[in-house]
């Protein structure tokens, strides 16, 4: 796993690139979606929102929406995409929100990205008690064949042991145990656009140019040269990763 330094570098990666990052990441399966939304729900809060890939779907189940991220550039595009959402421009290790303030707490592949024990205790605050705090991954299930050649060339997290989410810690106290659950699903996506897709990963984009260079064209290489990479659209397997955990009440 990265350490420190590492990680912050990889998390101020995204301050911008709001718009390629929103065109080729993934959204969230509907039934993740009902995992992370306890009934009666009325006001929540998402950490590290982004663009606002899983906002969108928030927005329609929950009457309050409040968005945090620290970068005014996946803001921008989070205002187009679910108008309604409040924003805050902030991090997740200090949220801009009073005591007790909201019914549940979601966060959508950015937990990697923050300090597990200062972000618990925030988290911790601003819920109502008894309120739930949801995290949420989109993986890649590593399979053989092109995706074992991307894998090799650029290191991911995946849906198997190992990588940087595989040992992101669960949050602290005061939060109860955390139950995980996986959903696997499938994502059409275009062939053309692979090597897009693997450019908007936080591996890819502290390199230099030199080095950026030099990886987009050996990962171009295997979509111009694989076998089954042929066809017009590629099946992504995926593994929806939720992890669920209650504040004591």
């Amino acid at each position: 796993m990265p350490n420190l330094l590492e990680r912050l570098r990889r998390a101020q990666s995204f301050q911008t690139g709001a718009e390629r990052f929103d065109r080729f990441r993934p959204t969230y399966p509907e039934e993740a979606i009902a995992l992370m939304v306890p009934e009666g729900t009325q006001r929540l809060l998402e950490l590290g929102a982004g663009t606002g890939l899983l906002t969108q779907d928030l927005v329609k189940r929950v009457p309050e929406v409040v968005v945090v991220d620290p970068s005014e550039d996946m803001l921008s595009v989070l205002s187009k995409r679910a108008p309604a959402a409040q924003q805050i421009h902030g991090t997740a290790e200090f949220i801009r929100l009073p005591d007790n303030d909201v019914d549940a707490v979601v966060t959508a592949t950015a937990w990697h990205w923050m300090d597990p024990v200062t972000t618990s205790a925030e988290v911790a605050r601003v819920l109502k008690p008894g309120g739930q705090f949801a995290i949420v991954w989109n993986l890649e299930a590593a399979v053989p064949g092109w995706h074992q050649s991307f894998a090799e060339i650029q290191p991911q997290s995946t849906a198997t042991p190992g990588g940087m989410i595989a040992h992101a810690e669960f949050p602290t106290a005061p939060f109860g145990p955390t139950v995980r659950h996986f959903i696997p699903w499938v994502r059409r996506f275009p062939t053309a656009n692979l090597v897009d897709l693997y450019t908007t990963h936080s591996a890819y984009r502290v390199m230099s140019p030199a080095q950026r260079l030099i990886r987009k064209k050996a990962l171009q290489h295997v979509v111009n040269t694989h076998p089954d990479l042929k066809t017009e659209f590629v099946d992504l397997q995926m593994v929806t990763e939720v992890w669920i955990t209650q504040l004591a009440g």
